[in-house]
């Protein structure tokens, strides 16, 4: 183990691609970015084919985007093989001295563009799914190994598991005799779906979390909202006609001006 004195940044390149490491990082970070880079890695360096590469996260939206991103890397690492230009990236001045490592020669080359034409035609078949479908997809192919029944029916959609969590928050937290009454006015009233769509919401972008302390930090929040800075402020951005056009008069009226005609 590593004191946090000790964690260094994450060098794509010289990360071992064999035994076991683990990457920490926070939101937005660039996980999925260093991932597709170790992907390629691993198609370049030791010849794996997609298939023989799990990559697995814990939503279906991450998963999609996480297959789209891989499979654009392809597209792009391809076209350099081809014409020395990297669409995209022209930029990313590490991932092109690699390939030009790759590249070293014509034999090196065409090893390498080989390898990343079989991707593009096998990707398909790259196990770049959520970890319940990894499970799945291994009781369905090894049965008898896994001692699963021959009769497995589909997963259960994800939007259903939310719900059901969602169903039980409800019950331990609206049904009970001590409610919050502003907490209850802001979500009984429309019921479940509303909170259904706003937890997707949250699960499916990268926002800002309130802290579990709830109203109070709310409260806390407001309040910096109303200094005479972030008045100023929020007057400043309302002035902006490229943000908010005809829907800033409510605006305007709260910063004390009077809204266009």
């Amino acid at each position: 183990m590593r004191s946090r004195d000790e964690l260094v940044q994450l060098d794509w390149q010289a990360m071992p691609l064999q035994g076991r490491v683990l990457i920490e990082a926070s939101a937005g970070t660039g996980k999925t970015h260093n991932i597709g880079l170790i992907w390629l890695r691993l198609l370049l360096e030791h010849g794996l084919g997609v298939q023989q590469i799990l990559v697995t996260t814990f939503t279906e939206a991450a998963a999609q985007e996480l297959r789209e991103r891989l499979r654009r890397r392809l597209v792009e690492v391809e076209h350099w093989f081809l014409t020395s230009k990297l669409v995209g990236r022209s930029n990313d001045k590490k991932l092109l001295a690699y390939l030009e490592q790759c590249a070293n020669d014509g034999q090196a080359r065409t090893t390498a563009l080989r390898r990343i034409q079989l991707a593009r035609a096998d990707f398909d078949r790259a196990p770049i799914a959520t970890i319940h479908s990894l499970c799945m997809r291994i009781q369905r192919d090894f049965p008898l190994d896994t001692g699963a029944s021959f009769r497995i029916g589909a997963a259960t959609p994800e939007r259903t598991l939310l719900r059901e969590c969602l169903e039980d928050f409800w019950r331990q937290r609206f049904l009970g005799a001590d409610v919050d009454e502003r907490e209850a006015a802001a979500v009984l009233s429309g019921g479940i779906e509303p909170l259904l769509r706003d937890v997707e919401d949250l699960f499916g972008g990268n926002p800002r979390l309130v802290a579990p302390d709830g109203l109070a930090e709310i409260d806390r929040l407001l309040l910096e909202l109303r200094t005479p800075q972030s008045i100023k402020e929020l007057g400043r951005l309302v002035a902006d006609d490229s943000l908010y056009a005809r829907k800033r008069s409510a605006f305007r009226r709260a910063c004390g001006k009077s809204a266009p005609r």
